[in-house]
């Protein structure tokens, strides 16, 4: 996405330092996830790879207030590793737009992380929360365009029709 779009990204910012468990096994074997299982399961690089030209690893985080990151992931099924990522990010005190590529169907709603008991401080260093707290949303209830999946697929039949040159 970043390439198409010629923006910078950063490939290794988010890292896992402790395996997490998986939420598919996790579901088959009746085990309750939450948002501790991303939490305490990964921290952000000081030094993540510099894409372009330049190539290397930052000496210092890119990351500080006045930045703004997009926050992608591919499959979303209840939120818990978007929102940990999206903590991460905001804990640097940079501003942060959260993007799922695909939602996975089945009735999960969002579990949106509304905080951390203790606050996450740095998030460089692995985190080991005591307590969350979550809002809930029921699938759809934040679709801002009620028509935006008609603007999508008309969008890709401009695309496929489109004149090359």
């Amino acid at each position: 996405m970043a390439d198409t779009l010629r923006a910078n990204y950063l490939v290794d910012l988010v890292e896992r330092h402790t395996p997490a468990q998986k939420s598919q096994t996790a579901r088959q074997q009746g085990i309750a996830l939450d948002h501790k299982n991303q939490l305490s399961t990964i921290r952000l690089r000081r030094d993540p790879l510099k894409t372009g030209q330049l190539g290397g690893r930052y000496k210092a985080s890119p990351l500080k207030p006045g930045k703004t990151v997009l926050v992608v992931d591919d499959i979303l099924t209840e939120g818990f590793s978007l929102e940990a990522a999206r903590a991460f990010v905001k804990a640097t005190g940079a501003d942060v737009i959260c993007a799922a590529w695909l939602k996975t169907p089945g009735g999960n709603h969002y579990r949106g992380l509304a905080g951390t008991t203790p606050d996450l401080k740095d998030p460089y260093k692995p985190n080991a929360s005591a307590t969350t707290q979550v809002n809930v949303y029921s699938i759809g209830a934040q679709i801002r365009n009620p028509k935006a999946p008609e603007e999508v697929a008309d969008a890709f039949k401009r695309y496929s029709a489109w004149d090359w040159p």
